[in-house]
């Protein structure tokens, strides 16, 4: 009789989910029917990354960097032979996986959501500007308080955003594909045969 702990698939697990999770943000979003593909489609791009071309949810890193992957596992395996050659398994435990951030911001980006801004943001309005993408009106430029200090005590008129809402779209990132599924299955098999 031999018994096998699959806490030593733990590593192997937490590689697997943390590579899945990276090219999330890679690719701006995956998504697979699944049941922890996330949904149909790709994240709605943020303003900032249209504005800057950049990639959505990337703007300084913070958010991918800040994520912690943790597999935990009292799961094992018993093997028994028996005097007429039969091979009889028999398994017992659960994997648990842990996977979030520390940030603040990691949620309502995760799940979407409603942002009840308080308002007071100072900003500069500014007359509509020829850009290439054609006359964009109402066209305000933020700017930090202390700014807004300095020009008002230069006699230019500032003005501040009122208590507003700001909906945020959901764009899960803590999500697995069938494709990353298939590669825990074929990792922890072959893992397996390793055992013995």
């Amino acid at each position: 009789m031999k018994t096998i702990n699959l806490d030593g698939f733990n590593p192997i697990l937490e590689n697997i989910v943390r590579n899945s999770i990276e090219e999330n943000f890679a690719q701006e979003g995956r998504f697979g029917a699944g049941i922890f593909g996330g949904g149909n489609s790709r994240w709605h791009k943020s303003l900032r990354a249209r504005k800057q071309g950049g990639k959505t949810l990337q703007d300084t890193g913070q958010l991918a960097a800040s994520i912690q992957v943790k597999a935990s596992s009292d799961a094992k395996i018993t093997i028994e032979a028996n005097a007429k050659d039969l091979i009889k398994f028999n398994a017992s435990g659960d994997f648990k996986i842990r996977v979030g951030s520390n940030k603040k911001y990691a949620g309502i980006h995760q799940f979407g959501g409603t942002i009840k801004h308080p308002g007071d943001t100072p900003f500069l309005p500014f007359k509509p500007t020829k850009r290439k993408a054609g006359f964009m009106p109402n066209q305000m430029i933020f700017i930090s308080k202390k700014k807004a200090e300095e020009l008002k005590a230069k006699g230019i008129p500032v003005r501040y955003t009122k208590p507003h809402d700001i909906k945020m779209p959901a764009r899960p990132y803590l999500v697995l594909q069938d494709e990353d599924l298939i590669e825990i299955r074929d990792k922890f098999a072959a893992w397996i045969g390793k055992q013995f």
